[in-house]
């Protein structure tokens, strides 16, 4: 396997590109562009993956081989010195024509001492077996 990539600040924006390369002939590249804006960070990528048909019984499995693609965005901003906002958004399509979308949301508040607080929403909507949203509430402690 062989992969290189490379990240180029230009002023306000950081741009990074990659590509892998499998002996196996699967191949990926893809690209951001992270930029700062309204008091937090906007990062905008696409990648492709050329993929094999595969059947070993895992979540990937393709039945043709082909190219997926993978778009997507994230924002993420610090509200005040201890709460934490992010949003992002993701669409995917496979070689077989499959596709989904993927919605985040997530805040998170420190309570001093390593102790957190956040929540999480995640939606999950198209070709996919797990439509829906899923939420969580909870504290993190980290010594």
């Amino acid at each position: 396997m062989t992969g290189v990539s490379i990240s180029m600040p230009f002023g306000d924006y950081t741009i990074t590109a990659g590509f892998a390369d499998h002996a196996s002939g699967e191949q990926a590249s893809g690209a951001t562009v992270a930029a700062t804006m309204g008091g937090g960070t906007l990062k905008v990528g696409y990648s492709t993956q050329s993929l094999l048909a595969t059947s070993d019984g895992t979540a990937a499995d393709l039945a043709v081989a082909g190219d997926t693609t993978t778009v997507g965005a994230t924002y993420s901003m610090s509200l005040d010195a201890d709460t934490t906002l992010a949003v992002g958004w993701q669409n995917r399509k496979d070689a077989d024509s499959d596709s989904h979308t993927q919605g985040d949301f997530s805040i998170s508040r420190s309570l001093g001492g390593g102790a957190s607080v956040y929540l999480d929403l995640r939606t999950l909507s198209g070709d996919t077996d797990q439509d829906g949203s899923a939420f969580s509430v909870g504290t993190a402690v980290s010594f």
